[in-house]
């Protein structure tokens, strides 16, 4: 008897996994597709708690394996296809419905499972046994799974998928490879008298941004060139295989075989294929080449890129491991983790967290978007640019993302106009390193490699000692010529290239500081590269040039003028100092940049240093974005150990998500807060929560979002909190939703409802100064004073042990005598007896102010100058209360985690008592009078010590100053609850 066909078997399995699966799951049978007219895709595809399966189904076992692995070849599934055999004996007798179904249910499916090209099979069995009561058995390598447990399988995979990386073990080969190398080539090396012009070939090609073949080169370490050089060939031979054989070109392995040598080889292969194109990526790649003919004597370098051959080959078998960025994974992990022990690092966006951010961006409703996402006329009119596209993680990330959504809506599959049309129309990139557009090229190739392409839309524009600033050229043009030089090849092209709007623009800039670090003789590290002096003011100057004209055109707007003039100038917020835009660091002309480019509703995802929503330096990027922008989302890290979103950096960072409006246009709408607790650790957990976050968005108050491993907290905050706290919105982020209550009940003058008296202190009619600590640092120090047993006394260092008590200990301050009698002016004007720390670690600083009997200066704390010293004595004793700390912990500047900085404008705009109350004033000396002996344990262990019932020292603290202050009764059995919950909620963020 015949056996029932394939397609109507596939029917009712389908019809019985979707009964076993529930409501929230998807299950499409083929048949199904082709009665509605569209072309086969799947036998069987399933959407299950947000991810896609494939199901690949056949009589026979070949067949079933073959179709699914070339599912995830083709690019129709990113995830896992699922091969099922079936088995033809148990068919031979079912020809009705009932009879199919019933062999269904009553049999085990016979399963194989595949993710990045990979027959994960085996090691997931080995997973499931030990996981489950019941353990599955598995013959000749297929796993015979029961029906009604489909749906615990499906989870089961994706946890293991997860928890085992398949990408690991190859990265760990790779990195092994890397160290052969490097190994191999400093041994070549040393004690030759080519090591320094070698190394110097290096690093013209891959790090110096100039054009100029005799310019100086920046210092980088040998082991960091060594193994960029490595993974830059290694990333242009994984493209040349995988494209040689669509040109016609003769493989790496066929050219080593042919010339004997591993570099002829490279040149050969890479010289016919620039005849083709891909100049991006294989103009780098023969530049190292050519430097590395310096090494052909060695036996040991000549064997490793030997095994470099090999192993391409053995890589580009695998196409869906290509789509999976892995050559991206490489150059982050290898590199970065040798840059980081080699102290070079460069900052790229976390795999995950680009996932995550494209995806958040992309799939969040956006009225101006509700295109045809099944079109492809769409895809082509749709532009995406980075104008910091590094090795491309972000724009490989918006492509797997748009590509998504492609495959969700469109009818008919076409993989390869849909790429030609991404690489060719709608990905725009560029940066400064022409060595990183070599690695976005290679990794957006990758997608579809073997799809010929006219052209790529990734640029190098240099930052060089002519004066060029990169892709900030674009803030005056946007049209340029770029001159692109081929390493090795007396030939360089001039291509006029024309920008245009762009619909969506994802970025993480660079964060170079533009401030100096203080040393004597020090210049802004924004151009540490730059090794001449004339270079570098050329630079300088262009750069301050750029920065003036984009500071001018933002307060041309009246809407961003009108916030300057209520937060900005004398008695205010910040003085004109203060928010200077040439002192907030690299990041903000391009993010201005991005807003000259960016279309009406379009939106920028952004990578960005947690100053950015903090710093007073930013505070123009914040007026910019609270006038013109939907700001939607503001995302941080709160997991221990782990703020940062980039690669080899411990800088706290934020992920902004904002859609810009229409000029006139008002914002209106609120804003998403997302605190990760555990960030993603791979890119399918960075999918998962982004779907998972984008389910939660309704309105509810806060909510927890898991996916796997990763979770967040999800929040709304009005847009009125936004606007109000357009100068700090490191509250919204940094403290829970009752604390940024708590805050919010401060400003207003109150305390858990009591009148608490409470003014800014430029408000108030007394004398008031601060000193900031760099005006006696270094060589400004020595200008005035001699380090010596001198009469007059400095404090150089505000760590645990000297910020431990409200009066402070004198031993820990120095003697330095005056110079001159300017000398003892300068002392006399600016010393004081009030100190606050400039930068402190909420996480083991006892106490955040304290004060001298006698005026000293510091070179870390500011020094803090008021009418009188019971004033001065009282503002200690308030400043060190929870009711401040919690203040000063929202908004304080973040370096990193618990760290950061205190700076004036924190200390102008903080809450405090009135200190023209002679009542006030008094209660609060004597509050002070009271505890300045007493030896306080880091902040952390205050709170513990009272939760616990141990100590109450904080708690007793914390009341007085609250009865020092108020005018009403207080109730001290609610106060003490009130309390025990600021301190829960506090401990929470500052351990």
């Amino acid at each position: 008897m015949a056996l029932p066909q394939e397609d109507t078997v596939n029917v009712y399995l389908a019809e019985i996994l979707s009964s076993h699966l529930g409501e929230s799951s998807v299950v499409i049978p083929e048949e199904k597709v082709r009665r509605q007219g569209k072309r086969r895709k799947f036998d069987i595809k399933i959407e299950f708690k947000g991810i896609e399966f494939i199901l690949e189904a056949s009589y026979n076992e070949k067949d079933a394996e073959a179709d699914a692995i070339r599912r995830l070849e083709e690019g129709l599934i990113d995830t896992v296809s699922i091969a099922v055999h079936y088995l033809p004996e148990l068919f031979n007798n079912a020809q009705t419905p009932a009879q199919i179904k019933r062999v269904l249910i009553q049999n085990p499916l016979k399963l194989k499972v595949f993710t990045q090209g990979r027959d994960i099979s085996g090691t997931l069995l080995e997973f499931l046994q030990q996981k489950r009561e019941k353990k599955p058995r598995s013959i000749g390598g297929w796993i015979y799974l029961d029906v009604n447990e489909f749906g615990t399988f499906l989870e089961s995979i994706v946890e293991f998928v997860v928890k085992e990386d398949v990408l690991e073990d190859l990265l760990k080969q790779v990195e092994e490879k890397v160290n052969t190398f490097v190994s191999a080539a400093l041994a070549e090396l040393e004690n030759s008298k080519i090591k320094e012009s070698f190394l110097k070939d290096l690093n013209k090609i891959l790090f110096s941004p100039a054009k100029e073949e005799d310019i100086e080169v920046p210092e980088v370490p040998d082991e960091v060139l060594l193994s960029h050089a490595y993974i830059s060939l290694l990333m242009a031979s994984t493209l040349y295989e995988s494209v040689s054989k669509k040109h016609g070109l003769r493989s790496l392995q066929v050219l080593l075989r042919k010339e004997e040598h591993p570099l002829l080889a490279m040149k050969e292969g890479f010289t016919e294929i620039l005849k083709v194109d891909y100049e991006n990526v294989f103009d780098v790649a023969l530049g190292i080449v050519g430097v590395l003919f310096d090494l052909q004597s060695s036996n040991r370098v000549m064997a490793t890129l030997e095994d470099l051959i090999e192993y391409v080959s053995k890589i580009v078998r695998n196409k869906a491991l290509l789509r999976q960025d892995f050559i991206g994974h490489i150059y982050h992990k290898v590199t970065g983790d040798i840059a980081t022990r080699k102290g070079y690092a460069t900052f790229y966006t976390k795999a995950p967290i680009a996932t995550f951010l494209a995806n958040l961006a992309l799939y969040s409703p956006n009225d101006a978007w509700e295109n045809n996402w099944g079109d492809l006329i769409t895809f082509k009119n749709f532009r995406v640019c980075d104008f910091a596209c590094g090795s491309g993680t972000l724009l490989s990330a918006t492509y797997s993302s748009l590509l998504s959504k492609y495959r969700k809506n469109s009818e008919e599959i076409f993989l390869d106009q849909f790429h030609k049309i991404m690489i060719e129309n709608s990905i725009w990139g560029f940066d400064a390193l022409e060595h990183a557009v070599q690695t976005a090229s290679v990794v957006l190739s990758l997608h579809e490699p073997e799809i010929p392409l006219k052209k790529m839309n990734t640029y190098h524009i240099p930052v060089d000692e002519s004066g060029s600033l990169g892709s900030l050229n674009l803030w005056n043009a946007n049209s340029f010529l770029l001159p692109l030089k081929r390493r090795s090849i007396d030939k360089t092209s001039k291509e006029t290239v024309w920008v245009p709007k762009f619909d969506f623009i994802i970025m993480n800039p660079p964060f170079s500081r533009t401030t100096a670090p203080g040393e004597e003789g020090s210049r802004p590290r924004i151009f540490d590269f730059v090794v001449s002096e004339e270079g570098f003011r050329r630079l300088w100057e262009r750069y301050r040039e750029t920065i003036n004209n984009m500071e001018n055109e933002l307060l041309r707007r009246d809407s961003i003028r009108a916030i300057y003039n209520t937060y900005v100038g004398q008695g205010k917020v910040f003085l004109p100092q203060n928010v200077n835009p040439l002192n907030a660091g690299a990041a903000l002309p391009f993010i201005i940049l991005a807003d000259r480019y960016l279309k009406p509703y379009g939106r920028m995802a952004l990578v960005l240093p947690k100053t950015v929503i903090e710093s007073s330096a930013f505070f123009l990027v914040r007026a910019l974005i609270s006038s013109g922008y939907e700001l939607e989302y503001i995302v941080v890290s709160t997991e221990p150990g782990n703020y940062n979103f980039s690669y080899s950096t411990q800088l706290s960072e934020v992920l902004l998500v904002l859609k810009k409006l229409k000029k006139g246009e008002k914002p209106v709408k609120d804003t998403y807060i997302i605190k990760f607790l555990k960030q993603p650790k791979n890119n399918l957990e960075g999918l998962l929560m982004a779907r998972t976050i984008l389910d939660k968005l309704d309105g509810s108050p806060i909510k927890k979002a898991k996916a796997l491993n990763s979770e967040a907290e999800v929040y709304k905050v009005s847009r009125k909190t936004i606007e109000d706290f357009v100068w700090n919105w490191s509250i919204l982020t940094d403290l829970p939703p009752s604390l940024v209550e708590f805050i919010s009940e401060l400003l207003s003058g109150k305390i858990f409802g009591y009148n608490a008296n409470l003014t800014r202190i430029l408000d108030l009619d007394i004398e008031f100064r601060v000193t900031n600590p760099r005006k006696f640092r270094g060589a400004n120090l020595k200008k005035y004073f001699e380090e010596d047993d001198g009469q007059f006394r400095i404090l150089k260092r505000t760590g645990k042990n000297v910020m431990n008590k409200l009066g402070l200990d004198l031993s820990s301050t120095e003697k330095i005598s005056p110079k001159s009698g300017e000398s003892i002016r300068v002392f006399r004007e600016y010393a004081g007896r009030l100190l606050i720390p400039e930068a402190v670690r909420f996480n083991s600083t006892p106490l955040v102010a304290s004060f001298s009997e006698t005026p000293i200066l510091s070179s870390r704390a500011h020094m803090i100058t008021l009418n009188t010293k019971d004033q001065e004595k009282a503002l200690c004793a308030w400043i060190n209360s929870t009711f401040a700390i919690a203040y000063l912990r929202a908004l304080f500047t973040t370096v990193e985690g618990n760290f950061g900085h205190i700076y004036g404008w924190h200390i102008r705009t903080l809450p405090i008592p009135d200190l023209t109350n002679e009542r006030i004033v008094k209660t609060l000396a004597q509050v002070f009078e009271k505890y300045k002996n007493k030896i306080w344990k880091p902040l952390p262990k205050q709170y513990e010590s009272v939760i616990n019932g141990e100590d109450n020292l904080r708690e007793r603290y914390d009341v007085d100053i609250l009865k020092a202050i108020t005018d009403t009764p207080i109730d001290e059995e609610s106060l003490e609850i009130d309390l025990l919950t600021l301190y829960v909620e506090l401990l929470r963020i500052i351990q």
